[in-house]
């Protein structure tokens, strides 16, 4: 028995398998690009967010002891926003969250009927960023901002 001759690939077949690989590393790259730039920023996000809760808690129990004392507790703590912005700093630097990422940044304190709001900013730069766009090659602007609150219980 005799087997038919081998078909050859004509000239507008040969070379596809190459064609096609590379789109597919070309979508792969792109993929992985997407991913840790997605990822990195997250991560940052959750950091930023973690400072803030952590420097808002320091800054509400920066209590006026001298005014606790002299005046005893009322329904709220002594606070006053210099002191909570004291406070906060202090935590701020002493927990290395100022190193976390790029221009970190203690943006605002506000002292208001026994809650203290911390807002914080920084910016994370991205691995690939001028593949994602030329605007976040300075890195991408972050901010946490978080809430706490105190309450006396009589």
């Amino acid at each position: 028995m005799r087997r038919p001759p081998r078909r050859r690939a004509g000239p507008r077949e040969s070379g596809q398998t190459l064609v096609l690989t590379l789109g597919y590393a070309v979508i792969a790259l792109l993929l992985i690009t997407v991913v840790v730039n997605l990822s990195r920023v997250f991560l940052a996000q959750r950091a930023l967010d973690a400072a803030a809760d952590e420097a808002a808690i320091a800054a509400v129990q920066a209590v006026r002891e001298g005014a606790y004392y002299d005046d005893g507790a009322g329904r709220l703590l002594p606070l006053t926003e210099d002191g909570a912005d004291r406070a906060a700093t202090a935590h701020l630097e002493a927990s290395g969250a100022t190193r976390s990422c790029e221009r970190f940044a203690l943006d605002e304190v506000t002292v208001d009927d026994g809650a203290v709001t911390v807002a914080v900013s920084c910016r994370v730069s991205i691995p690939f960023a001028n593949v994602v766009s030329a605007s976040y090659a300075d890195g991408v602007p972050l901010v946490g901002r978080a809430t706490a609150r105190q309450t006396v219980r009589p």
